[in-house]
């Protein structure tokens, strides 16, 4: 049997060796390459470029490379290698099974040869599992565990078919042979057969439990670096069992709590991960081991990266009631304020400080459970200390917070978060921001701090001190200036989003001039008022706010009418600036002014002709594109700036065919045309014509500009007289043929090019790659569809889409219906659709969205009901549909983790793509006549409001999630205009009442969403405000889907209206909640899910302990825990010494052992205090006895 495995570390020499075999390989290539040219050259008649000499000494090489690949092959057949496809891969067979010592792999990286057709797959698992042996070598048995992991994988079905008894066996001879790697496999043997219970039972009558404690004890050096690895990796599988983490005991946890809490270990990170996932799983247990205190120093400490992932884990953990009291309600947040506030006046740190702070700020003001637990006065606040850089970041955090999406729900919560800020006082401190660097003070306290240096003795008083002096004094002015730009970009925001999102009632209220102003600007030099921009921006915005400003000419536009008529001197003055005529060199061109005169004066037909004729200058230019001079072709992509070559292209063949002599001279009078299309047809498989190295190869497209020329060819397509020039040259003949070969980049870049605004050779071959190009042609050319929206006429481009509904492959499919639902929000391309009723059931599941379309449209609705789509489609989402779209409409709402660290304070990263929020069912049922009648008749409105009547305080999942399901069908029906009629004022208060009152969070959000759809419709509106709510109208009355409390009195009677509910059960009392900053010596009250007694039960339970009334034990006891206390650490360090020298057989006692595992699990003891325990008994004897000892109970 032969294990095949080319991720394999090679034996000694033979990375050399496969080395020199590529490089005889590109040898014997490159080659067979130009003998290759040659015959073709002979068989035109060419004359032959090389002597005969030269091709003999050609084939001569040859032969020597086929022979030199022949001795290094057979050198590495020698060394366990074998021929496989072509390559040679690395080899393990059972006769060297125990002497491949050099063989070692990543699991990651390994792949092995399925089973045998002729042999069951449980045989072949059976056989591999039995050549494990742990008197072989590490590296042979890591080869075949490598090769379980991977048949495990492809038949899952084995894990639950092998015998318990012979894999406890196993891992038992390779854990008692004392050698760290040894331990490491026995524990990937474990985390591999644990899928359920049973396995778990079985491994853990190894004592599994403590000898993981053991191995996370252990120092992070190299040679345990895999045994601690394998060790997490196993705790990993085990809570990813069914019921895995209510049985994971908290001694365990505790010493995963001591190795994330070691910022110097390497494993610090995944353990922390670690400990995020199983703190979702019981928040209770974790707290009680004292995980969540290590979670919220990460969170306050960095790295940046753990901590934006532990802000969304506790934004989860602060939804529910009885989670959120693990975090103190929340106030376990009021931390990550004081790294604003604890400032030093007089200090200036580095924005470094502030940024991980800010990150988890934002990620938790973008959840609604987090704006819930985040005291968003206090940051507000933090803008009066004057420190420059902490209100620099202060101001960043506001400004990617506070953003408008047009036509969006998001908007919702915007408005809200801004409403919190306003009330807050954000615009008074961003108006004294702006006025402190025009201020006679702040100039008085800079000169003030110069003259204070200026005291000191003179002999003290060197240039490079005052130098000091006044580079600090420049930099403090030049920071103050940056923030005050900063709070001048956020004012104009803030006042913008006034005007769009609230309403009207709070409208008036916050356009103005804060009152604090008047006292400020009197310390302002009269001569400086006019340079404070506030003044500018409260007129401004009030005249644009709620209309649409006039539309202005582009700039281009306008340079177009200007410098087409510019005369003669002023032209030739340009074409000398652009120094074209003075040299060829083309990095002395003035390529901007080159791009002005392009624009400007060559948009004039006189113009052009004189330059055609009588200048050189037209031909200078087209020369350095043209692609066989190897100048603009050889240019490298790294810099940014060398776009601007491209730039000018596209923006000289524009000019040249607006003019008749323009397009004359790029028909017949250029070159660079006709070489471009001679380069496309070294591409053509049919058109003869050959090159070792292709102007169009994928290397030269990807790093120099040659990707330029398709951008030419697409400025030409956007005219007719282009598209018959590039017919001329036959260049779609050959896009053509090349659209059947795997030139995937250059089809890319065609389409991309291409201009598809009018009928012609463009839309065919887009219609053509559609359908007969590969897999990721097909895919990419379905994708440009979606971009095509709006810029081409509509019929064609909803049959191409539909036409994809149709492909063989079902990923191009669900890229067609994404594109189709994004597209179908304009109303044209939805009625077309809807007019041709293609037959989706091939698609299932994936079709089901585009079928809701059909619902907006009488004759969609029409359609559906003749296969009775609609009434089983409405039973789907009542019994099941409605909690799936929950998930969906909260991935679209919350964000995701950032990409990378910063990414969270440069974007606001939502789940949802270009597609926007989900459709629901009933939404799209209410648009038509037939389908109100259709939802009346059945009653499920009012199922709906009953249910959220009636369990508002329930808070277990089932209940809310159905609750939540409720309001998003009543939200979707209500924004609708004929399902306004369904919602009533008692509905509405039910909503508001979950809103004000419900204890979880999500619950809340979803309420308020729901409002805000409420208020899409006039009538809506009427019933919020009179539950003290007012609805954002537009100025053409247009209602714009968001509503805020503006009369609190209001809402608390409207709400008190409500019929009461049962009471709910008592609330826990404070004393049954865990302070994880104290953490007491024994378990918390509150009590988690019930879980097996095993489980439950302490150590002292399961094991006999030595005799409480031996002094001498008692004395190592009291010690140990005496470690927990830094106080008293050291004089318990030093009684312990002394204890392990007069009694050193009790620190090989497995029950003593034991005794302290128990204090382990019940105290905390950081990483070094645990390795010191560990070091004080004689580890080797008590590994060993653990394992041969069999566990009677489970841990």
């Amino acid at each position: 049997m032969e294990l095949v495995v080319p991720g394999a570390i090679p034996p000694p020499g033979a990375e050399q060796l496969l080395a020199q075999i590529k490089l005889e390989e590109k040898i014997r290539d490159g080659a067979e390459n130009m003998l290759l040219e040659l015959e073709v050259d002979s068989g035109r008649g060419k004359s032959s470029k090389v002597s005969r000499e030269h091709q003999k000494q050609i084939v001569a090489e040859l032969e020597q490379s086929t022979a030199k690949i022949d001795d290094l092959r057979t050198k590495l057949k020698d060394m366990g290698y074998l021929e496989q496809d072509g390559a040679m891969e690395l080899v393990l067979d059972e006769s060297r099974r125990g002497s491949s010592a050099g063989i070692a792999l990543s699991s990651s990286r390994s792949r092995v040869a399925l089973p045998l057709p002729d042999e069951s797959p449980e045989r072949y698992f059976s056989n591999l599992f039995d050549q494990l042996d742990p008197k072989a070598s590490f590296n042979a048995n890591l080869v075949i565990t490598n090769h379980l992991a991977h048949v495990l994988s492809a038949f899952p079905v084995l894990k639950s078919e092998f015998s318990l008894l012979n894999i406890s066996e196993k891992v038992r001879e390779f854990l008692l042979t004392n050698d760290t790697k040894m331990i490491a496999l026995a524990y990937r043997i474990c985390s591999l057969v644990i899928t359920h219970h049973s396995p778990l039972v079985a491994l853990r009558r190894l004592n599994l439990e403590h000898l993981l404690v053991i191995t996370l004890a252990k120092p992070d050096e190299l040679q345990t670096q895999h045994e601690r690895i394998q060790a997490i990796l196993l705790i990993r599988a085990c809570i990813t069992t069914p019921n895995g983490m209510a049985e994971m005991p908290v001694g365990l946890i505790r010493a995963l709590v001591a190795v994330a809490e070691t910022s110097s270990d390497k494993l610090c990170g995944i353990a922390t991960e670690t400990l995020a996932e199983m703190v979702l799983m019981d928040p209770v247990k974790l707290q009680t081991a004292g995980a969540i205190r290590v979670m919220v120093k990460v969170l306050l400490e960095g790295p940046l990266e753990t901590a934006v992932v532990i802000a969304q884990v506790f934004n989860r953990l602060l939804d529910s009631p009885e989670s959120r009291a693990c975090l103190r309600d929340g106030k376990v947040l009021d931390g990550i304020v004081t790294v604003f506030t604890d400032i030093q006046l007089g200090a200036n740190p580095p924005l470094e400080r502030f940024k991980p702070a800010a990150a988890v700020i934002v990620a938790f003001l973008r959840c609604w459970s987090g704006l819930h637990s985040v005291n968003v006065k206090n940051l507000v606040d933090c803008l009066i200390i004057p420190v420059s850089t902490l209100q620099f970041s202060l101001l960043g955090i506001f400004q990617n917070l506070l953003e408008y999406k047009p036509n969006s729900i998001i908007n919702q919560y915007t408005a809200y978060l801004l409403k919190q800020v306003l009330d807050a006082g954000l615009l008074d401190k961003l108006a004294r921001i702006q006025i402190k660097p025009h201020s006679s003070d702040f100039m008085n306290s800079l000169l003030h701090e110069n003259a204070n240096r200026s005291k000191e003795p003179i002999e003290k008083q060197t240039k490079a001190h005052i130098m000091k002096s006044t580079l600090e004094a420049v930099e403090k002015a030049r920071m103050v200036m940056a923030v005050a730009n900063q709070a001048r970009e956020l004012t104009a925001t803030i006042y913008q989003l006034i005007g769009h999102i609230m309403p009207n009632s709070l409208r008036d209220q916050y356009l103005q001039i804060p009152p604090s102003m008047a006292g400020a600007l009197n310390r302002v030099p009269q001569s400086r008022i006019a340079a404070i921009p506030i003044y500018g921006i409260d007129s401004s915005l009030k005249r644009s706010i709620g209309g649409a400003r006039p539309l202005e000419a582009s700039p281009s536009d306008t340079y177009i009418k200007i410098g087409s008529q510019i005369d003669d001197a002023t032209f030739k003055q340009m074409l000398n600036s652009t120094h074209v005529l003075d040299t060829k060199i083309f990095t002395r061109w003035n390529w901007d002014t080159l791009l002005e005169v392009i624009q400007g004066p060559l948009r004039n037909p006189r113009r052009v002709e004189e330059l055609i004729k009588n200048s050189k200058f037209l031909k200078r230019i087209t020369n350095f594109y043209r692609p066989f001079k190897h100048r603009f072709a050889d240019i490298k992509v790294t810099a940014a700036a060398n776009d601007k070559y491209v730039r000018v292209a596209k923006e000289l063949i524009l000019a040249l065919l607006d003019t008749p002599e323009g397009a004359r001279f790029l028909a017949h009078n250029n070159k660079v045309l006709r070489q471009i299309a001679e380069c496309i047809c070294q591409l053509e498989p049919l058109s003869g014509i050959t090159s070792s190295e292709p102007m169009f190869s994928r290397e030269r497209l990807r790093k120099t500009l040659a990707y330029g020329y398709f951008t030419i060819l697409g400025a030409l397509s956007k005219s007719r007289c282009g598209q018959a020039i590039l017919s001329e040259l036959r260049i779609f003949n050959m896009m053509h043929q090349i659209c059947e070969t795997d030139r995937d980049d250059v089809m890319r870049l065609f389409l991309t090019a291409m201009d598809y605004s009018f009928n012609g050779h463009p839309r065919i071959i887009l219609s053509k790659a559609l359908t007969a190009g590969n897999k990721s042609v097909r895919l990419f050319a379905t994708q440009l569809l979606g971009s095509l929206v709006d810029k081409v006429d509509t019929p064609w481009l909803v049959d191409l889409l539909v036409t994809q509904l149709y492909d063989v492959d079902l990923a191009v499919c669900q890229v067609a219906v994404t594109v189709l639902m994004s597209a179908c929000h304009n109303q044209a391309v939805l009625d077309e659709f809807i007019k041709l009723k293609p037959s989706i059931i091939h698609l299932g599941n994936i079709g089901n969205p585009l079928y809701m379309l059909f619902l907006s449209r009488t004759s969609g609705f029409q359609h559906l009901e003749t296969f009775d789509y609609i009434k089983s489609e409405m039973d789907a989402w009542v019994h099941g549909q409605n909690e799936t779209f929950v998930q969906l409409m909260e991935n679209y709402l919350e964000p995701a983790p950032p990409q990378t660290p910063l990414a969270v304070l440069n974007a606001h990263q939502f789940c949802a793509g270009a597609a926007g929020p989900p459709r629901h069912f009933f939404g799209e049922l209410v648009s038509t006549e037939q389908g109100c009648r259709l939802l009346r008749s059945t009653g499920y409105v009012d199922e709906f409001a009953r249910y959220i009547s009636c369990h508002w305080q329930d808070t277990s999942p089932e209940a809310v999630l159905k609750m939540k399901s409720h309001m998003w069908a009543l939200g979707h029906i209500a924004c609708r205009p004929l399902g306004a009629e369904f919602i009533t004022l008692n509905m509405v208060r039910d909503i508001c009442r979950l809103f004000d009152r419900s204890p979880v969070y999500s619950v809340s959000g979803t309420a308020f969403y729901c409002l805000g759809m409420v208020s899409s419709s006039f009538e809506g509106a009427e019933l919020l405000i009179q539950c003290g709510w007012a609805a954002t109208v537009g100025v053409h009355g247009d209602h714009r889907g968001i509503a805020l409390v503006t009369d609190k009195e209001a809402l608390d009677r409207e709400i008190g209206m409500c019929e009461s509910p049962a009471p709910s059960p008592n609330p826990p009392s404070p004393q049954d909640t865990f302070d994880f900053e104290s953490e007491p010596l024994t378990p918390t009250k509150r009590q988690p899910l019930q879980r097996n007694p095993p489980s439950s039960s302490t150590l002292s339970d399961l094991y006999e302990f030595p005799k409480k009334d031996d002094p001498t034990v008692q004395l190592i006891m009291t010690a140990i825990s005496d470690l927990s206390n830094h106080i008293m650490a050291n004089d318990a360090s030093k009684q312990l010494i002394s204890l392990r020298k007069t009694h050193s057989h009790l620190f090989w006692n497995l029950d003593v052992f034991k005794s302290v595992l128990e204090l382990l699990a019940k105290l905390h003891f950081k990483q070094v205090v645990r390795r010191f325990i560990m070091d004080l008994f004689d580890m080797n004897q008590i590994f060993e006895r653990l394992v041969r000892k069999r566990s009677r109970h489970l841990f």
